[in-house]
């Protein structure tokens, strides 16, 4: 049921075939050179898409640069309630140690009006 059909002609000289061989070079030169112009576009919207990631790239850069200033604001905003919280606990360790000295030295009058002032 199968028939095999011959798709070519195998007769011919070499030169023929040489002749055939030159032909389709030149045909796909040919090809070559007219698709050219579409390789061109392509390498010219590869080259807007660098541009553009270059241009990302700067922006993202940029807004690093910001937030680590930002960081760094933030930091010494940080530290100085720190420091600050710091010297409001000195302080405050310094006045309850005033106070208990006080309770334990004085007598009773001048020692509540003492207490008093420092509260």
């Amino acid at each position: 049921k199968n028939n095999a059909v011959l798709n070519e002609d195998t007769c011919g000289t070499v030169a023929l075939l040489q002749a055939e061989v030159a032909k389709l070079r030149s045909k796909l030169l040919e090809n070559r050179h007219t698709t050219a112009p579409s390789n061109h576009k392509i390498e010219e919207f590869e080259l807007h898409k660098i541009e553009s990631m270059k241009c990302r790239a700067e922006r993202a850069e940029s807004k690093v640069v910001e937030l680590e200033k930002m960081l760094l604001e933030e930091r010494e905003i940080s530290n100085s309630i720190k420091r600050k919280v710091q010297e409001e606990t000195t302080i405050r360790e310094c006045k309850e140690r005033r106070i208990d000295y006080i309770q334990t030295k004085k007598s009773k009058s001048n020692k509540d009006d003492e207490i008093r002032i420092l509260r």
